[in-house]
C-alpha cells in the first residue's frame, strides 16, 4: 500500500503535534517495510532524508503558500496513485482529496470549538472551514484520548465506529536507558512549567500561584520553558525568581524535568497533554489540571488541581514540598504510568487501522 503523510510539523523546533508526527511516522517506517510511504514536506530535512535512505520510501517537497501546498499534494497523490493519505495534524488535504483516495486524520483536540477565546483566530478559521468536510470524507478518525473522542462525537455527531483512540506517548524519556531510571533527584530547588506561551497554557495563574507559594519558600524558583505563542504578555513582580527560558531543545528539557522539584501543568484544556507524561517518565512529580484529557493521561499518579484556582495550585505545591513520602510515591507511580504509553504500540495500532481500511 502506498501511503502519503504530511510531515511538515515534524521538523525544526517541534511542539506537541510536531513530536506526535515525528515519533509516530518514524515508528511506522521502522515497523512496516511492506508499505511505501510518501512523505510530504515543504523544505529539506537531513534527518528525514537519512531515515528513508536506501528504502523505497520517498520525500516530496512543495514550496509556496500553504493553500497552494495542499493543492499540490492533492494533485501529486492522484498522479502518484497514492492509496491512502494520513494527516497527523492538518485537515486540509483530506478535505480536498477525491473519493478514490482514502484518508485517516488525527484530531488532537476541539479547542477551536469549545474554547475559542483561548485559541488563535487564524487556527479557528482553518479548522472551522475544513474539519467538517474532512470528517465527511475521511475513512477513519484517530483521536488521541477518549476525552477528545467524546468531544468529537458530541460536537460533530461523528459515528463512534468511525473513531479510534490511539494514545501518543512521551516525546522524551522513552529510551531504554531512561526507562530504567526509578527516579530523578533534584539538585536545585525549582518548579517547572512547560508549554507554548499562549492563553490556553494558563501561565498567568501559575505565576499567581507561585507568588503565593513563594512567601513560604523564598529559595524556590519558577522556570517556564516554551516558545512564543500568541496574545501572551507576562508582568512578573521583580521580587519573584521567575525565568522564561524560551523554547527548550530536547536535551535541555530532559535535564529540566530530571532536576525540577515538580512540573506544574495548569492548562485549561488539552486533547492529550504530553508534558505531564514526559515528566513522569523522567522522575519528576506532577501537579496538573483536572480538566480535559489530563485525568485520563496521568491517572492517580499526579496531584490534580482546578486550573483556575491559584490558591489550590499553591496548596498542592505546599503538600508536595512538605511530604517526602508523597513525592516518592508520585515519582514511582508516575514512572510506571509513563511505561504504559509507547510510540511503537501507537504505530502498530495505526498500521492495523490502515490495513482494515485497505481490505
Amino acid at each position: 500500500m502506498k501511503i502519503g503523510i504530511d510531515i511538515r510539523s515534524a521538523r525544526g523546533d517541534k511542539t506537541g503535534k510536531g513530536w506526535y508526527t515525528y515519533h509516530l511516522v518514524m515508528n511506522l517506517i521502522k515497523l512496516h517495510q511492506d508499505n511505501e510511504y510518501v512523505l510530504y514536506g515543504n523544505c529539506p530535512d537531513e534527518e528525514w532524508t537519512a531515515c528513508i535512505e536506501k528504502t523505497r520510501h520517498r520525500m516530496v517537497l512543495f514550496h509556496g503558500s500553504k493553500i497552494l501546498w495542499h493543492w499540490r499534494v492533492v494533485n501529486h497523490c492522484k498522479k502518484d496513485n497514492v492509496n491512502l493519505f494520513f494527516a497527523p495534524t492538518s485537515f486540509i488535504v483530506p478535505a480536498l482529496l477525491p473519493p478514490e483516495i482514502k484518508s485517516v486524520i488525527t484530531v488532537h483536540d476541539l479547542v477551536s470549538f469549545l474554547f475559542p477565546k483561548i485559541h488563535q483566530t487564524k487556527a479557528q478559521i482553518i479548522e472551522k472551514l475544513f474539519l467538517k468536510q474532512a470528517l465527511k470524507k475521511t475513512s477513519r478518525v484517530v483521536c488521541v484520548s477518549e476525552n477528545t473522542k467524546r468531544d468529537l462525537i458530541t460536537l460533530f455527531h461523528c459515528p463512534a465506529e468511525k473513531v479510534a483512540v490511539i494514545y501518543p506517548a512521551a516525546s522524551i524519556g522513552t529510551s531504554a536507558e531512561e526507562q530504567k531510571m526509578p527516579m530523578a533527584l533534584a539538585t536545585e530547588k525549582f518548579i517547572l512549567g512547560v508549554g507554548t506561551l499562549e492563553p490556553r497554557k494558563n501561565f498567568k495563574t501559575l505565576i499567581e500561584a507561585f507568588s503565593l507559594f513563594h512567601k513560604k519558600h523564598p529559595n524556590v524558583s519558577l522556570l517556564i520553558a516554551g516558545g512564543k505563542g500568541w496574545k501572551e504578555k507576562y508582568e512578573v513582580p521583580k521580587n519573584l525568581p521567575i525565568q522564561f527560558l524560551g523554547y527548550a531543545p530536547e536535551h535541555v528539557l530532559k535535564n529540566l524535568y530530571m532536576n525540577a522539584r515538580a512540573l506544574v501543568f495548569p492548562s485549561l484544556y488539552e486533547g492529550f497533554g504530553m508534558p505531564p507524561l514526559e515528566a513522569m517518565a523522567l522522575g519528576c512529580p506532577v501537579v496538573c489540571s483536572n480538566t480535559g484529557s489530563l485525568p485520563e493521561v496521568v491517572g492517580d499518579c499526579a496531584l490534580m488541581i482546578d486550573p483556575n484556582n491559584a490558591r489550590e495550585i499553591a496548596e498542592a505545591l505546599e503538600k508536595l514540598f512538605g511530604d517526602d513520602d508523597l513525592r516518592t510515591e508520585l515519582i514511582t507511580k508516575g514512572h510506571l504510568r509513563a511505561k504504559e504509553f509507547s510510540w511503537k504500540k501507537s504505530a502498530e495500532e495505526l498500521i492495523k487501522l490502515f490495513q482494515k481500511i485497505s481490505d
